[in-house]
């Protein structure tokens, strides 16, 4: 009796943590992909899932942050609130962000894509998923906030083009996002995904470029991926099998 205990205790112990390492995953992104902009699932219970992540709210009316357990909402007026925990969202991302790599220090960033590139150069793995958390002063950043819908159905790449561009010089504050290696693309953004949000909240949005002196990187591998259905109408009717997904979502995230 005693070692079947040990035994289960043990695993129990096992299953811990690996869960301390938990991608927490409302809808796929292939749903958002095609317009379904309504979500039933609360930000009250997207909050018992995670401290740190990213994605939108209902009709796309913003971008979403979280960072040491506070979630904002980033409008395109340029306005950045706290989130109610009644309101709701069609796609989000979360984690309790627990980094193993951490201290990284980057310098002379000339580009987003010198910046990803190396990035990637830390990874262990090229087939899981990490979470990663950036701080540093960005001499430059070009963001964007897709403007609120007033419709279901529009795919994310038309509704991109409605979206507020804000450019930044030297500002202070953190990038935080997610890398998924290509053949995930489609669950969820195939490469990277970061949302910035600044030290004193009051700039952030969907990262399209930047530049900086200097940037400190911790890095979470992430081993386990629990996701939420939608139980919507939008979501039963979506198409989910779209056999572009790949080049579309690059289009939508990298819109300028």
């Amino acid at each position: 009796m005693k070692r079947l205990l040990c035994l289960l205790m043990v695993s129990c112990s096992l299953y811990a943590a690996n869960n301390d390492r938990v991608l927490y995953q409302v809808a796929p992104l292939s749903a958002l992909m095609d317009g379904v902009y309504d979500g039933n699932y609360t930000y009250g219970e997207l909050k018992q899932h995670g401290n740190f992540g990213l994605g939108t709210f209902d009709y796309l009316d913003g971008e979403m942050v979280a960072l040491d357990g506070k979630f904002y909402q980033m409008k395109a007026d340029g306005t950045i609130t706290l989130v109610s925990n009644k309101d709701t969202t069609p796609f989000a991302e979360v984690c309790y962000f627990k980094p193993t790599i951490t201290d990284l220090e980057f310098q002379h960033i000339a580009s987003f894509t010198q910046f990803t590139k190396a990035l990637e150069q830390q990874f262990t793995s090229k087939n899981s998923p990490y979470a990663i958390k950036v701080s540093g002063e960005f001499t430059y950043l070009k963001l964007r906030a897709v403007l609120k819908q007033d419709k279901l159905g529009v795919p994310l790449v038309q509704a991109a083009k409605q979206q507020k561009i804000f450019e930044f010089h030297n500002v202070k504050g953190y990038l935080v996002g997610y890398w998924f290696p290509q053949y995930l693309s489609g669950i969820a953004v195939g490469g990277f995904h970061f949302h910035f949000i600044s030290a004193d909240h009051k700039y952030g949005g969907h990262v399209l470029d930047l530049e900086a002196n200097e940037a400190m990187i911790d890095i979470m591998p992430l081993n386990n991926m629990n996701m939420f259905f939608p139980n919507t109408a939008s979501f039963a009717d979506a198409n989910l099998n779209d056999k572009d997904i790949n080049s579309k979502i690059d289009q939508a995230e990298k819109q300028h």
